[in-house]
């Protein structure tokens, strides 16, 4: 079941059946259209990043390879992690 606060827009789901699930996705809808397109890339990145940190299999699947990499003794420094980067 999914509760909607007007007060804060905010969506509480305890149940997500196939009619909370298009209420859901028309809230996001709405949110989307009253986003500057300008922000849609950084909205785009947050979202996959979101869908990726809640999946399971994919995050046990990256446990594993660190795990692995550290195994292996293939490490960096922390300091140096963000060299190639950008700014």
């Amino acid at each position: 079941m999914i509760a909607f606060n007007s007060k804060t827009n905010h969506l509480k789901s305890k149940e997500l059946d196939m009619t909370n699930q298009e209420a859901c996705l028309k809230k996001i809808n709405q949110e989307l259209n009253q986003t500057p397109a300008e922000y849609l890339p950084a909205l785009l990145t947050i979202i996959h990043a979101f869908r990726e940190s809640v999946s399971t299999e994919n995050t046990l699947k990256g446990f594993e390879i660190s795990w692995q990499e550290m195994l292996r003794g293939d490490m960096q420094p922390i300091d140096t992690l963000w060299d190639d980067i950008e700014q």
